[in-house]
This record gives C-alpha cells, structure tokens and sequence, in this order.
C-alpha cells in the first residue's frame, strides 16, 4: 500500500453528475434511485460497472454513523456490487479523525487508502496525501470557489470536497415573533425582542433566555446552543466569529 493518500476518492468515483436522470436497469439493484434511474455520466452507476476491481481491497477511515459515516458505508456496499472490490470502512468519531490517520502518517505506515477530515487538517496531512486529479479538479464547475480554496493548499487541491458546512443563525421564530414574549422582554430588559443583529445583543439575549422555562414544556430551556465539544467541531463558532469580524468591520452586521 503506497504511503500516499488521496482524500476521499470514493466520493469522486461515486457521486452522481447533475444531469438529466432516466430510468433504467439499475433503480431495480438500488431503490433509492428506482424513480429517477441513473444519471449518465463517467461517475453512473452504468459507467462504474464496467471498472473490473475483483481482488482489490479499498480502506477507508470515515465519520462514525449517522453524519457522513452512513453515506460512506451505502457507497461502498454499492461500489462492491458494480466493481467487485472489497471495501473495508471504519468508522472514528470526529475528535479522533485527525489522530487515527496522523498517527500512522508519522510512523511511515498507511493502513488507510481513503481518509476523511476535516479542512484545517491540510497542512499536516499534505505531504502524506496524493493531490486532487486535475481531471477532477477541471469537472467541478458547480463547486463554488471558496469551497475549492478551503480543499487547497496553495494552489494545490489535496481534499476531494464532498461536504460544505454553511454558517447561519437559527432562531425561535414562536418566542422572537411573540407579542407577549415581546413585552416581558421589553419590560424586563427595556430593550426589543428582535432577531440579535450583534453579537452583544446575541449574548444578551441567550443571558435572559437561559436557565428557565420559557416554552411551557416543564423544562428548563437554554439560551444558545453552540458546538464546543474539545477536537470535535469547537472550531465553528471562533470560524463563524471570525467570518463576521473579516465581513465587515460595522458592529451592525450578523452574520446570517
């Protein structure tokens, strides 16, 4: 096995073109696609079927199930099936993604073919990672720039994108819309109960809305929730923070 690595290979040989789909022979061996059909393209069903791997072993390092861990194992059952390749996937929890793959990558072993992780993992996995195929890289026209840029280091692209995490706010629009809410918070905070449009409001806010129960259910609700579990996804809130510092430098703005 070459020490080499190309991230997330499986996903460029399975994910399906946006083309115009058809029914066909294939929606009967998979029924999840058995009311569109294939979709033609080098990436089809049709087209991976032809690829001959019988006495090949795949070896993929992915999420635990559900998140991307599941569609990781539905694609490589089905790549079985159209290839006759062994597909072996295991499945690490997101905190421990970086170290199963780095902790070999030192060591001179490559037990992985496939690995997932995360875009702040370049720079130490670059020199054990095969680049991006130009091929592949030229076909991905409807993959916005940024996404490219993030897969990348430098000009080299050595993540195959196959998961792009948007950063938005998602609010309760029962209590922010609620007249009554709307006056006891005015009442108690002489101030409207409105979308945060700051981050100062964005904490008062979740200050006042913590730790009672404000939507009837007999429990004791939260004012925020954020992701902060240590080597997990804790590095969303500092990216989002920092999203909305280089956004713009008016205090007015949230980023949305």
């Amino acid at each position: 096995m070459k020490l080499k690595t190309f991230v997330s290979t499986l996903a460029s040989v399975l994910l399906i073109g946006s083309q115009v789909a058809y029914a066909d022979k294939w929606g009967d061996q998979f029924p999840h696609i058995a009311a569109t059909g294939d979709i033609p393209g080098m990436c089809s069903y049709e087209e991976t079927s032809k690829k001959d791997y019988s006495g090949r072993t795949l070896t993929i390092n992915t999420h635990a199930i559900p998140v991307m861990g599941e569609p990781t194992a539905l694609h490589a059952e089905q790549f079985e099936k159209l290839t006759g390749a062994k597909v072996e996937v295991t499945h690490t929890p997101a905190g421990d993604l970086y170290s199963k793959a780095m902790v070999p990558f030192q060591s001179g072993q490559a037990p992985y073919d496939i690995v997932f992780g995360f875009s702040n993992f370049i720079n130490d996995w670059k020199r054990y990672l095969a680049p991006v195929p130009q091929k592949y890289v030229d076909q991905m026209t409807d993959v916005t720039a940024s996404h490219i840029a993030i897969a990348s280091w430098g000009d080299t692209m050595y993540q195959y994108p196959v998961d792009g995490d948007r950063h938005y706010l998602k609010y309760r629009k029962d209590v922010i819309d609620n007249p009554e809410m709307q006056a006891k918070y005015k009442a108690d905070t002489g101030k409207e109960l409105r979308v945060p449009q700051t981050w100062k409001e964005y904490a008062e806010m979740a200050k006042y809305f913590n730790g009672w129960d404000w939507d009837g259910d007999g429990e004791l609700e939260y004012g925020s929730a954020e992701v902060m579990k240590k080597m997990t996804l804790c590095m969303l809130l500092s990216i989002h923070v920092l999203l909305l510092t280089l956004r713009t430098q008016e205090p007015r703005w949230f980023l949305l």
